[in-house]
This record gives structure tokens, C-alpha cells and sequence, in this order.
């Protein structure tokens, strides 16, 4: 497979990982948001 074609398919892929990442992190944080005013 040519570098090119590659870095093309990859660029996108790191992108759509990058924010997947992000949303889990917000979630989570929304998570601990939520248990702390439970918490309280």
C-alpha cells in the first residue's frame, strides 16, 4: 500500500478517535458532576 493512500485512510481514523476520546471524557466528567450532587 502506497504511504499516501495510507496516511489518506489514517488521517480521518485519528480524527473519529480523537472525538470519541473527548465525548467519553465529557461524559465522565457529567458522570462525576452528577455523583457530586448526589454527594451533597
Amino acid at each position: 500500500m502506497p504511504e499516501a493512500l495510507l496516511s489518506v485512510i489514517w488521517a480521518p481514523a485519528k480524527m473519529v478517535d480523537k472525538t470519541l476520546i473527548i465525548r467519553k471524557i465529557v461524559l465522565i466528567s457529567k458522570d462525576c458532576e452528577a455523583l457530586k450532587s448526589l454527594a451533597q
